[in-house]
C-alpha cells in the first residue's frame, strides 16, 4: 500500500519499534497539518470466528453459507436480539447492552447501527439513550424544529446520533460546503474553542437566509451539544454487519456458532467459562475431549460440543495432528494399547498421553485411576510393538498384543477416583471444570448470598462495593514488609474465576476460613489494576457459605431528590425482575412498601443495574 510518493523518512522522523513496525514522531494532529492521511485498521478475532464457523456449518451439514449475502430482515435474528440473549455477539454481550436492546427492541437494521452509537458514556450519560427508546416506542411524540431537518433526522427519531447527521445539517441548512461541514463537526466534537467560535457565525449566517436568527442560534447550539455525542455512522455500520453476522449464526447455526466462538477464547479461561455457561442456556451439551471424537478446535458431535486437543494442557500441536491423522486414516483407538503402538511415541509421549487420560479424553476407553496406573507398562510394550514392526522380525519375537502383563489384571481393577478428584483433574488440564461443577449443588444457596458472579465483575466500577462467593484456589500467603502475612487467592463460581487480595487486617481476622478448596463468601472493593485493566477484589469480610437458604429476602432501594424523575425507569426495570420478594423505596425520608405487583425475584444483576440508575450504594438486601 502505497501512502506517500515520497519516502515517509523524508517527510517526518520516524522511529523503529519492537525491531519490526516503524512509527512516526509526530501526533496524528500535526501529521493530518502536514497533509498525510491517518488510517486505522482494526484486527477482529470475530472475524476470524466467523469464518471458522461458516466452515463448521459447511462441514457438519453440507452447508455452504455465504456470509456477505444473508438477509438483512430475518425475523429469528431480530427474535434472538430482543430478547437480550446476545452473550457472544460482537459489541452486544455486555450486561449493560443486553439491558439497552431489551429496552430498544430492534426490528431493522437501521435501529442495530442506533444501538451500537447509542450505547457510550456521553449518550448514556446525557439521557439521549432513554429519549431515543421513548421516541422508538412512540411514548414522547418527535418534533422537528424546522421541515428540512425530518428528512435527516427520521431515521434516528429526531436525535441527532451521527456525526454525519451535523455534517448533513450544516450543508442543506447552513449552506456549508460538504469540506466545511466535515471542518464544523471535527470543531464540534473536539469541543475546539476557537474553532467552534468561528464557525459559530458562519453557520448562523447560513441558516438565517431561511429562518429567524433565534432558531438559527437554536439550532447551532443544539448541533454543537449533540456533535459531542455523536458517533461515526460509517464506522457503527461495519461494525452493526458484524453484529448481526454472529447474531444470525446464533440464531440459525446455535452449536456450530458456540463451537467457533469457543475456539476464538482458547487460552482465557474465563471467557471460555462464561461461552459454557451460556452453552447450558442454549440446552447445547459441552463435553470433555476425547481421542476419538475431538479435532483440534472446539468440535461439533452431534448436537453438542466437544473440548478440541489442542486445549489440554502439555498437549502440544505436533502431538495433536498425530493422533488425528492416525484416527482419520486407520479408524478408531480401540484401547490405550492400540493407541500407544499406532501413535508416534516421540511426539505423543508418556506426559502428553498422561494429560490426555486426566482430561477425560480417554474415558470412553476406561476408566483414569485404572489407565493410569498401567500407562507406563502400556508406553513399554507399545514401544516394543513399534521396533519389532520397523525392524520386521519374525513372528517367534514377536510381542503377544493380547498377553497380560505383571499385575495388569490388578491395575484393571483399581478403584476410581471420586467425583471431586476426576472434578480437579479436568480443571487442571482444561483450565476449568466440564463434565460438572463443585458448586453445582450449592449454587442457588450461593446465588442467594452473592450479588456479583465473576462475569458480572467485568462491568462493575473501581471503588464498587461487591459481594461474592465460591471456592478459594491458588491460595498464596504473603508478607509484608512490616512482617505480616496477607493472602492472594482467587475464588471460583460457576461463571468464572475472581482474582481476591487479603490483606493483613482482614487476613488475620478471617485467616481460618481461607483455605484451599474452602466455599465461603467474600466481600470487598473492586479495584482495577492500571498495566492490565484486570478486575480485582480486595476482601474486606469474609463469611462461610450459609447452609440453609434464607427467609424472605427484603430489596432496599434509595432514591434521592435528584432522581425522582428516575422513577419510571425504576418501575420498568422492577417489571423485568418479577418475583416474589418485597421491595422497600427510601424517600424523602420515608420508608415505602411497594405493592405486591412489583415485588421482584432478587437477582446478583438488579443490584448493579439499580445502582446504575440511582447511584452507588442505592440498593441493598436484607434477609428476614
Amino acid at each position: 500500500m502505497v501512502i506517500s510518493k515520497y519516502d515517509l523518512s523524508d517527510i517526518v522522523p520516524v522511529q523503529t519499534v519492537n525491531d519490526t513496525q516503524v512509527m512516526t514522531q509526530y501526533d496524528m494532529d500535526d501529521l493530518k497539518e502536514m497533509g498525510i492521511l491517518k488510517m486505522d485498521f482494526l484486527g477482529l478475532r470475530n472475524l476470524t470466528m466467523i469464518a471458522h464457523a461458516v466452515n463448521i456449518i459447511k462441514h457438519t451439514k453440507g452447508i455452504d453459507l455465504n456470509i456477505k449475502t444473508l438477509p438483512l430482515d430475518d425475523p429469528e435474528t431480530y427474535q434472538l436480539l430482543c430478547s437480550g440473549n446476545t452473550i457472544g455477539i460482537f459489541q452486544l454481550e455486555s450486561r449493560g447492552m443486553r439491558s439497552l436492546i431489551k429496552d430498544l427492541k430492534p426490528t431493522t437494521f437501521d435501529e442495530i447501527i442506533a444501538l451500537l452509537a447509542l450505547y457510550r458514556p456521553g449518550p448514556i450519560e446525557s439521557g439521549m439513550v432513554e429519549d431515543f427508546v421513548k421516541r422508538k416506542h412512540k411514548q414522547v411524540e418527535v418534533k422537528y424544529e424546522m421541515p428540512e431537518l425530518e428528512p435527516i433526522l427520521r431515521e434516528t427519531h429526531g436525535v441527532i446520533l451521527y456525526q454525519e447527521q451535523v455534517m448533513e445539517i450544516a450543508s442543506k441548512i447552513a449552506g456549508y460546503s460538504l469540506g466545511q461541514a466535515d471542518v464544523l463537526r471535527s470543531a464540534m466534537g473536539k469541543k475546539k474553542v476557537k474553532e467552534m467560535h468561528a464557525e459559530r457565525e458562519r453557520f448562523i449566517e447560513g441558516v438565517k437566509k431561511n429562518h429567524s436568527e433565534n432558531k438559527a442560534v437554536h439550532l447551532f447550539n443544539l448541533c454543537s451539544k449533540f456533535a459531542g455525542y455523536g458517533f461515526n455512522k460509517s464506522h457503527s455500520a461495519s461494525y452493526s454487519v458484524i453484529s448481526y453476522q454472529t447474531a444470525y449464526l446464533k440464531a440459525h447455526y446455535p452449536v456450530d456458532f458456540m463451537a467457533a466462538l469457543l475456539t476464538s477464547v482458547t487460552g482465557d479461561s474465563d471467557k471460555v467459562s462464561m461461552y459454557i455457561s451460556e452453552c447450558q442456556k442454549m440446552k447445547v451439551k459441552v463435553m470433555p475431549p476425547d481421542v476419538n471424537e475431538s479435532l483440534k478446535d472446539f468440535t461439533v458431535v452431534g448436537d453438542g460440543i466437544r473440548f478440541g486437543l489442542v486445549a489440554i494442557k502439555n498437549v502440544g500441536l505436533a502431538a495433536v495432528e498425530n493422533i488425528i491423522a492416525l484416527r482419520n486414516k486407520e479408524g478408531k483407538y480401540t484401547s490405550l494399547l492400540n493407541f500407544c503402538e499406532r501413535v508416534d511415541l516421540r511426539s505423543v509421549n508418556k506426559r502428553v498421553i498422561e494429560s490426555l487420560i486426566k482430561s477425560g479424553a480417554f474415558d470412553s476407553l476406561g476408566r483414569r485411576a485404572a489407565l493410569l496406573k498401567k500407562l507406563e507398562n502400556t508406553i513399554d510394550r507399545a514401544a516394543l510393538i513399534q521396533k519389532e514392526t520397523s525392524n520386521g522380525q519374525g513372528s517367534l519375537f514377536q510381542v503377544d498384543k493380547k498377553a497380560v502383563f505383571p499385575g495388569e489384571r490388578e491395575m484393571d481393577d483399581a478403584e476410581e477416583f471420586s467425583p471431586d478428584e476426576l472434578l480437579r483433574m479436568e480443571k487442571e488440564m482444561l483450565g476449568l471444570y466440564i463434565s460438572g461443577h463443585p458448586l453445582a449443588s450449592v449454587d442457588e444457596l450461593l446465588k442467594e448470598q452473592i450479588d456479583t458472579t465473576a462475569m458480572e465483575l467485568i462491568e462493575r466500577k473501581e471503588g464498587e462495593q461487591v459481594t461474592v462467593g465460591g471456592i478459594l484456589s491458588s491460595c498464596r500467603k504473603l508478607t509484608t514488609r512490616r512482617k505480616e502475612l496477607m493472602m492472594v487467592a482467587n475464588i471460583e463460581d460457576m461463571s468464572g474465576t475472581i482474582p481476591v487480595v487479603i490483606f493483613p487486617r482482614a487476613y488475620e481476622k478471617f485467616a481460618s476460613m481461607l483455605s484451599e478448596d474452602a466455599i465461603v463468601i467474600i466481600k470487598g472493593k473492586v479495584n482495577i489494576d492500571s498495566m492490565n485493566d484486570e478486575k480485582k477484589v480486595l476482601c474486606d469480610i469474609v463469611k462461610p457459605l450459609a447452609k440453609e437458604k434464607n427467609g424472605r429476602r427484603i430489596f432496599h432501594v434509595k432514591v434521592d431528590k435528584e432522581k425522582f424523575s428516575s422513577l419510571p425507569q425504576l418501575k420498568q426495570l422492577f417489571g423485568s425482575y418479577k418475583g416474589k420478594d418485597p421491595v422497600y423505596l427510601h424517600m424523602d425520608g420515608k420508608v415505602i412498601k411497594v405493592g405486591e405487583e412489583h415485588y421482584i425475584s432478587i437477582d446478583p444483576g438488579v443490584v448493579s443495574q439499580v445502582e446504575e440508575l440511582l447511584g452507588r450504594d442505592s440498593a441493598w438486601v436484607d434477609s428476614k
